[in-house]
């Protein structure tokens, strides 16, 4: 049994040019969220520590101005303190240098 091989151009596709601006508009508007929890060390105060890593990430509570780093927000949770980041862009490569430098920091 033969079959007919039917080959269907779309008329809804995007052009060179479409795909191009398209791809642009991802990469400037996409943020990757990330939330890293940080266990408090032993013998410190979770409130005094929670200061001091906001004094060190200066978070922007914004996502138009993240701080450094691109720490968007430092808060408490439940065993410690969180740091929420947003991503730079979303390459894996400067996503995990962003990473990197924030737990290095």
């Amino acid at each position: 049994m033969e079959f007919e091989i039917l080959f269907i151009k779309r008329n809804n596709i995007l052009s060179d040019e479409e795909a191009a601006y398209y791809r642009d508009f991802f990469y400037r508007t996409v943020r990757i969220g990330t939330e890293l929890e940080i266990a408090v060390p032993k013998g410190v105060k979770r409130p005094l520590f929670q200061k001091q890593l906001e004094y060190h990430f200066l978070p922007g509570g914004s996502i138009r101005k993240p701080g450094r780093f691109g720490v968007y927000q430092v808060e408490k949770e439940h065993c410690g303190v969180e740091i929420k980041i947003l991503g730079i862009l979303p390459y894996w490569d400067i996503l995990y240098s962003q990473f990197f430098n924030t737990i290095s920091y």
